[in-house]
């Protein structure tokens, strides 16, 4: 994992404009949190997973907060399991990082958006990008869990996206 941080601004091409992606405030909080891990994984001694469920739980509240955060972590750990190159990320402290995307985070984002969409062939285009063609049906199946997590409401539309999107991957 590869990280801008407060120290190291690229000052060039941090990545695309947050308010140009038209992120919704969850999809935003996702960012958010991701990123804490990322910076977790990159540097274990930052220990960016306590931003994350500090962040979750300010966002979510106690009660959904640290749900949110497990949703994110698993789905971030389920991509970088199977991805095998450096992962390009800004750093969520970082106020003139924090406002871009890299392209990299947005990979990971459009699969979330497509799957929020039920647009399972792009949702599986993406992952694949994202996870360099290696097998990405734990990734959209923690996708489809922190969907339900986030919008309980619909948790029965997404565990049937998963299980469809399970179908299509046991029938490659």
């Amino acid at each position: 994992m590869s990280q801008n941080s407060p120290t190291s601004c690229p000052g060039e091409n941090p990545g695309r404009p947050l308010y140009d992606l038209g992120y919704r405030f969850e999809e935003q909080a996702v960012l958010t949190l991701s990123r804490y891990y990322f910076a977790s994984f990159a540097a274990p001694q930052s220990q960016g997973w306590l931003g994350a469920v500090r962040t979750s739980k300010e966002l979510f509240g106690t009660k959904a907060g640290p749900n949110v955060a497990v949703g994110v972590l698993e789905a971030v750990q389920a991509m970088r399991s199977t991805r095998q190159s450096c992962f390009v990320f800004n750093s969520p402290q970082c106020p003139c990082c924090a406002i871009y995307v890299t392209s990299h985070e947005q990979s990971f984002m459009s699969t979330l958006r497509a799957l929020a969409r039920r647009n399972q062939e792009a949702a599986t285009a993406h992952a694949n990008l994202l996870c360099e063609f290696g097998d990405v049906s734990d990734f959209l199946s923690a996708l489809c869990a922190l969907l339900c997590i986030l919008q309980p409401d619909k948790s029965d539309i997404w565990r049937q996206t998963e299980l469809e999107m399970e179908e299509l991957h046991a029938l490659r």
